[in-house]
Formats: C-alpha cells, structure tokens, sequence
C-alpha cells in the first residue's frame, strides 16, 4: 500500500498537527477536550473521561477510613446514651459508602430487658435502628448496615447510640465499628 501524500506539497513536515498546551484543569464544556499534564481529558454527557484509562479518574476506595471502640458499654437509661462517636477527617464533597456495624443485648446481670440501639449522622439522620429483646444472659445482636450518603463533604460524626427501652437490668452495646469508602 503506498503511503498517504502529505497534506502539503514539497518537502515532508513531520511536525504537522496540533499542539495543545497544558490547561491545568479539566474540561467544563460537553465535547471539550483539554490536556492536563501529560493526559488528555474528555467531557461528554456521562462526564469526564480519559481514552488512555477508559475511564474517569478512580476516586472508589480513596478518603478510606475506619475505626472501632470494642468495649462494652452498659446502661439502664431509657432515654439514648452515645456509647461511641466515630468522627471523620474532612471529607471531599462525593457519595460514600458507609458501613456501620455494633453488637448490642443484655448486660451480664439480667437477660429480660429490651434493648434499643441507632447509628446517626451528625446526629441528625438515624441510619439505622434495631431493637431486640435477649432470653439470655449476655445475648447480643448484631446491629447496623451499609448505606449510602450522597452528596457530603466536610468532617462527619457517626454515632452509636443505645436504651432500654423496658424490663429489668442494663443493656449493652459492644464492637461497634465503622468503615467509609469514598464512591464518587
């Protein structure tokens, strides 16, 4: 196959072409492309895109964070006592994934109480709400969930909290844990 002409007559340019320099930010514009670094980075209605990686930038699994307070705590309050607050550094404005998890039951004294436990946002949305009432002594539950939380940014404070909510002795929270993932 012989070689495609050159676009201009005479000698051979190898230079042709367009150079783009470096723009320092993405795309803002629907069909925009800009270089970025050494990358180029698409726009198209699905968002931002980079041909080389097939994809946009991975942000899953990025601001990972977790923690757990594995101590029992007791109460015979009936109203909700904050057994455990996990607060998070601050957080880029995305969707996360939370998961959130805490045993809870009877104390070691008592096995007729009705236990009463909740996972809270910045003490305002309740995630997650469980209540059980044990047969036994130091029965225990497994409590929580995994959800997603659209739209946060900034530091965030997740609570554990827990109640009896009848009968006789304490209840108890224990292992409570939290992992948070960021997803877009």
């Amino acid at each position: 196959m012989p070689r495609t002409p050159d676009a201009h007559p005479g000698e051979l340019i190898e230079e042709e072409g367009i150079l783009l320099g470096d723009a320092g930010s993405d795309p803002t514009v629907i069909g925009e492309i800009r270089r970025v670094g050494s990358d180029f980075i698409f726009r198209d209605g699905v968002g931002l895109f980079n041909p080389r990686t097939g994809g946009a930038p991975v942000v899953f699994g990025s601001e990972y964070q977790q923690g757990s307070s594995l101590a029992v705590f007791t109460t015979s309050a009936t109203t909700f006592q904050q057994r455990w607050r996990f607060t998070t550094t601050a957080l880029p404005a995305g969707v996360y994934l939370l998961f959130a998890f805490a045993e809870i039951g009877t104390d070691g004294a008592s096995a007729g109480a009705t236990v009463e436990a909740q996972v809270q946002l910045n003490d305002l949305t309740t995630l997650a709400k469980g209540r059980v009432k044990p047969n036994t002594i130091n029965a225990r539950v497994l409590m929580g969930g995994a959800f997603h939380l659209g739209s946060i940014s900034g530091a965030q404070n997740i609570d554990f909290d827990i109640r009896k909510v009848d009968g006789n002795g304490s209840v108890a929270m224990e292992n409570a844990r939290v992992v948070l993932w960021r997803a877009s």
